[in-house]
């Protein structure tokens, strides 16, 4: 029912299941109805089940082009002549004022009318149920009324609301619209239960009001006038009686790489995992000025904030250049329709071309046919950080991105981070237990011990703080003296 209906968590189990069982019931005394709908999905599953007709094509097509590919091969650039990714460089940095850019005029006016519509219609339903309400036999009916009319009335309130609220902060044009179709025929559906759903996702007050400011104030700056990628406040995570991280703040810098140090289980991941979304959280975090504290991870992601964990998850059985074509599609997804009738051709060549040349960028052009199964650990870790600069994120977060990796993989991973900084001009937040490293490649350094921070500033400076040395070696001064500290 799934590959019927599409891939998806809830629609494509309901899709299916409405039609191969739902479509039979409702026509019922006509099989016909039921052999249609049971042809119509044995032929999906024969399309576009694993191994398919669709597959199989696709793969006879992939396999032609590939060996094109071979008779014609690109020429392996030089290390020294590898430019940025045009994918990468075309790109303009998300611009928060264009993002929180109010809505037209015409769009707010239609949204209010709307509103004004639903009220009066709510109104009018709640007049005809007050005389019910006391009529004795009809009070059924007057209280059923007066239900629609509040909801009516709830719905049409935040339909006034939607009308300012900017497209982009909501979700999109698209989505703010399918909100606006909800509340507006809410009557006709069950009451209640929409007016709280579309409550739910919209944007906080928090929200809406650092939109305001950006509009005002344009981008995030800090004291010397460089633009704030990450800002976080009073950032506390709590399991149970336990408080992993305790009222954190943390900021991060376009064009900065800020290292992120402590002892085991000082609260560096679960930090990471905070400013992510995927754990719950109080606090506020701030994306190039835009509060995204109420999104759920994957809607932080599409705001251009990008996570790597400890374990390297990728697709085993994957090459590395569909990978990273994979992690393309979420910039632009391909057409479904397009691709299963073959005709997205210069869109996957294109894309084809942005993973090679972002492959190339990071040194794995001998791997890009390769199996990310058989591929090293350290190898499997670039991939992984392929797949996060094919996402277009604003901000890295690298979570131990060298554990695991042998010796001469992490010193060949240092250099690479300072070249995607000095190309991209992106803004890094790095987790690491590898002192020599994670002090030459960031700008700033924060130690966390407990959930809180102890100690921040330049790399130097936070090495030789006595409250990072006590975090790791203790107070004793034999131990300190042993160490060299």
């Amino acid at each position: 029912m799934v590959v019927i209906g599409g891939l998806g968590s809830i629609t494509g189990p309901v899709l299916g299941a409405l039609w191969i069982e739902g479509l039979p019931k409702f026509f019922r005394g006509q099989p016909v109805v039921g052999l249609v709908t049971s042809s119509i999905g044995f032929l999906f599953m024969l399309m576009y089940f694993p191994g398919g007709f669709v597959q199989i094509a696709h793969g006879m097509r992939r396999g032609i082009i590939d060996w094109v590919d071979r008779r014609n091969p690109r020429p392996a650039p030089s290390p020294s002549a590898v430019s940025p990714p045009t994918s990468l460089t075309r790109r303009a940095h998300r611009d928060p004022a264009r993002i929180a850019a109010p809505p037209s005029d015409l769009s707010r006016l239609l949204y209010q009318l709307a509103a004004v519509a639903k009220a009066l219609g709510s109104g009018a339903i709640l007049v005809l149920a007050v005389p019910l309400l006391f009529g004795g036999d009809s009070y059924g009916w007057g209280l059923l009324l007066g239900v629609v009319a509040v909801s009516g009335l709830w719905s049409a309130a935040l339909l006034f609301g939607l009308a300012s609220m900017p497209d982009r902060v909501v979700s999109s044009a698209r989505v703010k619209l399918g909100y606006g179709v909800l509340l507006f025929a809410e009557p006709f559906l069950p009451v209640l239960v929409w007016p709280y759903f579309v409550r739910g996702r919209l944007p906080t007050p928090a929200r809406l009001e650092s939109a305001a400011k950006v509009v005002a104030a344009g981008k995030p700056v800090d004291k010397e006038g460089r633009e704030v990628v990450l800002s976080t406040r009073d950032i506390t995570v709590r399991f149970g009686g336990n408080v992993a991280v305790d009222h954190a703040a943390i900021d991060v810098r376009r064009e900065e790489i800020v290292g992120l140090i402590g002892t085991n289980g000082a609260g560096k991941s679960t930090f990471m995992n905070a400013v992510g979304g995927f754990v719950p959280s109080d606090g506020r975090v701030e994306l190039l000025g835009m509060d995204i504290s109420d999104l759920s991870a994957p809607r932080r992601a599409r705001e251009g904030l990008g996570r790597t964990f400890q374990a390297a998850t990728l697709f085993p059985e994957l090459t590395v250049r569909e990978s990273v074509q994979v992690a393309l599609e979420a910039r632009e997804r391909s057409s479904f329709v397009r691709s299963a009738l073959f005709l997205n051709g210069p869109v996957e060549r294109r894309k084809r071309s942005d993973a090679d040349d972002l492959i190339d960028f990071l040194g794995l052009g001998r791997y890009a046919d390769t199996f990310v199964s058989d591929l090293s650990t350290g190898t499997r870790r670039i991939v992984e950080l392929a797949g996060l600069l094919a996402l277009d994120a604003e901000l890295l977060c690298l979570d131990e991105p060298t554990a695991g990796v042998a010796q001469r993989e992490t010193e060949a991973f240092a250099p690479l981070i300072v070249e995607i900084r000095r190309e991209l001009g992106a803004a890094m937040l790095i987790i690491e237990h590898d002192m020599p490293l994670i002090m030459s490649i960031s700008d700033r350094v924060f130690c966390l011990e407990s959930g809180s921070v102890i100690a921040e500033g330049e790399p130097d400076e936070v090495r030789n703080n006595p409250l990072v040395v006590a975090s790791y070696l203790g107070t004793d001064e034999r131990a300190i003296a042993r160490s060299d500290a």
